[in-house]
């Protein structure tokens, strides 16, 4: 397996930038846009249309294939978007990153191309408000396209000795949640950099998000859902693939195995016996597995704020904190 990533920049995808020269016109909101690509071409100009209409600092439009379109004809339609087309396959975690790397800073809305915005409720003042949260990310409301809307607030709590979510169907405007659903949300570009972005190394979608919203409430960052940002999806909503597989692997060192004691936290080198015999693998790779893993987190030892079992100890007392 690869090495940890300790930036979120530090991996080089080949990819193919076209467009996004000009400054978008009339900009209203001090807020950018990524935009990931999951339909092709079904409801790509709308979504263009409507984002360029509301005003964003920066449109960012990740691709998925060179082949699905005229990307030509589409940079030159709209030329204030940057257009990433990736050379191979990516995890969306990877398009988000090659992405922000477009963007300097400030708060930036991620969204798929398959959802609608509601131009009614994207005013300036939710924006302002979401921007006063300075959270890591503040997860929009989600409705399916029937218009019902989904529970999107993930409790964590330990069960069996790993880290288990409980899904919450209150959810207030504030409230905290363990990670921001299918990757979308206003994401703190500042705080993003700062935790080390999306792990390229975890192929598994679902363990990559997961990954990166239990790390940033460890780095002692915040995710919050809010009431007023509203999305939309267009299509059938896919239900998360939460296989285990060696991607959880990874998960369970970089955000279970560390200890936290007065001000860094440190995989403990005992845990190592147990590792070689829950991770199925051959006794150089767990080895090699986990001693990667202990060097990411020495690395990072001081921007950890508390371990996974604090953090579900401390899970109320936060959400009273909710909105902060």
């Amino acid at each position: 397996m690869n090495t940890i990533p300790t930036t979120f920049n530090d991996h080089h995808v080949e990819h193919t930038i076209l467009g996004g020269k000009i400054a978008p016109q009339n900009t209203r909101f001090n807020l950018s846009v990524i935009l990931l690509s999951r339909s092709g071409t079904t409801y790509r100009t709308n979504n263009l249309d409507t984002l360029r209409n509301l005003g964003f600092r920066r449109i960012v439009s990740v691709e998925t294939s060179i082949d699905n379109y005229n990307l030509e004809d589409l940079s030159r339609r709209y030329p204030e978007v940057c257009f990433i087309v990736p050379h191979s396959t990516v995890t969306p975690g990877e398009m988000i990153n090659l992405a922000m790397t477009e963007i300097d800073d400030g708060n930036v809305l991620v969204l798929w191309d398959t959802v609608s915005i509601s131009t009614k409720l994207f005013s300036d003042r939710v924006v302002d408000k979401v921007n006063d949260r300075n959270h890591l990310v503040v997860v929009p409301s989600m409705a399916d396209e029937r218009g019902q809307m989904l529970n999107l607030r993930f409790i964590p709590y330990i069960a069996r000795n790993t880290l288990a979510l409980q899904l919450e169907n209150l959810m207030p405007d504030g409230i905290h949640t363990a990670y921001p659903y299918d990757f979308m949300g206003i994401y703190n570009r500042k705080k993003f950099e700062r935790i080390g972005g999306f792990d390229w190394t975890i192929s598994s979608p679902y363990w990559q998000l997961l990954d990166f919203g239990i790390r940033g409430w460890l780095m002692g960052e915040k995710i919050t859902i809010s009431q007023q940002l509203r999305l939309k999806y267009d299509v059938p909503v896919q239900p998360e693939d939460t296989t285990v597989d060696y991607s959880q692997l990874r998960f369970f060192l970089k955000n279970l195995a560390p200890k936290y004691v007065v001000d860094h936290a440190y995989i403990p080198g005992k845990l190592l016996f147990s590792y070689i015999f829950r991770s199925g693998k051959t006794v150089g790779d767990a080895v090699a597995d986990f001693q990667d893993a202990r060097k990411w987190v020495t690395q990072n030892k001081y921007l950890f704020k508390r371990d996974a079992i604090t953090l579900v100890q401390e899970w109320e007392n936060l959400n009273n904190e909710q909105g902060q």
